[in-house]
């Protein structure tokens, strides 16, 4: 019998399938009613998620906010229509205000019993007294944990001033740039430990960066953190166009900035941290999140070591039943495969992960030795299609209207595998003349 049950950060969840901090979108606070957000966290519950984080609670009421969010679609036409997008948001005017956030979270728990409810909280940039007491209203609305929104990249009114604040480590813009300073992080959440039962969550920021991350791991340990988030989004930037004299691209904006990215294209800086989490921070508990739009990448990032994976793009970009659609592909999955629980799967493929010069070793054995070859059955010729010969590759070569592939100078680069519209070529050992 399948068991999705998992266990993270002290809590026992009855599947790893979470709902990341993301809200409704409308042009004024006031409007996200607790009423909002059941209607919304039903549809979630509905289809059997184990846990739902809320939007991120702030410290300030702000009753007279005009907050939203606009979405920008980035594609590259005839390689990825949906690569990803940017969210744009007013901030701090978006996050939700502390009454009905908190009241939200206390209606929840009463109604969906078997629930896990997260609350996303912000304090008032590094006042540790200002995050504790936050959480702990959190904490007596009946939230299950607290994550600390320490990934936000839209908190900072400018460069110049998130630069001073990393440099003086004292007043720090809420969101990421307090995220860039481990050692605040780690004050946060040691006086939040000091006020609270329930477990403190880290969301981290990927602007940290892979070896950033690597550093920050003494100060969230010395915390006793109860578990990492991992990732929050990028920041990036829409593209010019090129025919409108570099006139920005996001939707009915004149000027623009550096905003959140979504979709796919977060997913490998997901994969990057959170394997890095596992690999080099084992006894710490890890929850995914970022890019991950088909339920594939759920089960990917859990054998990186994740034991929950919270869900955002893969909604934004498919609708709020995707959430349900994962779950169920969980089930026919681990079904599948012979796995009766995900702790089977969770972290599988850690063993695969080596030091770099250790890849390269392996990499050096295979030169000259694992080639690409051409299916000849498939490939329909140089006369149709001039791909594989459209190429800096030198091992490709026409011979008798046929693509041929020079043996002792193809280096195995995997290139024009992955150009082959036709799925003709591979990539192999030398066992067969071409």
């Amino acid at each position: 019998m399948i068991d999705l049950s998992v266990r993270f950060a002290g809590l026992e969840f009855k599947n790893p399938v979470s709902i990341a901090a993301h809200c409704p979108a409308v042009p004024r606070r006031d409007l996200v009613t607790p009423e909002v957000d059941l209607k919304l966290w039903r549809r979630y519950y509905e289809g059997g998620v184990g846990s739902i984080t809320t939007g991120t609670i702030f410290f300030d009421e702000m009753l007279n906010a005009k907050g939203s969010t606009r979405f920008c679609l980035v594609s590259t036409k005839g390689f990825a229509e949906r690569e990803g997008g940017l969210g744009a948001a007013t901030m701090p005017d978006c996050l939700w205000p502390r009454t009905p956030g908190l009241e939200a979270v206390a209606r929840a728990k009463k109604e969906f019993k078997d629930l896990r409810m997260i609350a996303s909280i912000m304090g008032p940039e590094a006042d540790q007294t200002g995050w504790a007491a936050l959480a702990m209203e959190a904490e007596q609305a009946g939230a299950d944990a607290v994550e600390l929104n320490l990934g936000s990249v839209m908190m900072m009114e400018s460069a110049e001033e998130a630069l001073k604040g990393i440099a003086t480590k004292r007043v720090l813009p809420a969101g990421a740039i307090v995220g860039l300073v481990p050692e605040v992080v780690a004050e946060i959440v040691k006086g939040i430990k000091k006020k609270v039962r329930v477990p403190v969550i880290v969301k981290v920021t990927p602007e940290l960066g892979f070896y950033g991350l690597l550093g920050a791991l003494p100060h969230y340990r010395a915390a006793k953190v109860d578990g990492l988030l991992s990732v929050h989004s990028l920041m990036a930037i829409a593209p010019p166009d090129i025919y409108k004299r570099g006139a920005t691209t996001f939707p009915h904006f004149k000027k623009t900035t550096w905003w959140s990215s979504i979709g796919a294209w977060n997913r490998l800086v997901s994969y990057r941290d959170v394997s890095c989490l596992g690999k080099y921070a084992p006894d710490l508990d890890v929850e995914a999140c970022g890019g991950f739009v088909v339920p594939e990448h759920v089960i990917e990032v859990m054998m990186f070591g994740a034991k929950l994976v919270q869900l955002s793009s893969g909604i934004h970009m498919n609708g709020l039943s995707y959430a349900g659609r994962v779950v169920s592909f969980m089930q026919r999955y681990m079904q599948e495969q012979g796995y009766k629980s995900p702790n089977e799967f969770i972290g599988l493929g850690l063993q695969y992960i080596v030091e770099m010069g250790e890849a390269q070793e392996e990499y050096k054995a295979q030169v000259g030795k694992v080639i690409a070859h051409v299916d000849y059955d498939k490939c329909v010729g140089p006369d149709s299609c001039r791909i594989c010969l459209d190429t800096w590759c030198i091992a490709t070569y026409e011979e008798e209207g046929k693509a041929k592939v020079d043996r002792n100078m193809c280096c195995g680069c995997n290139l024009c595998v992955i150009r082959c519209p036709h799925s003709a070529r591979s990539l192999g050992e030398q066992l067969t003349a071409q």
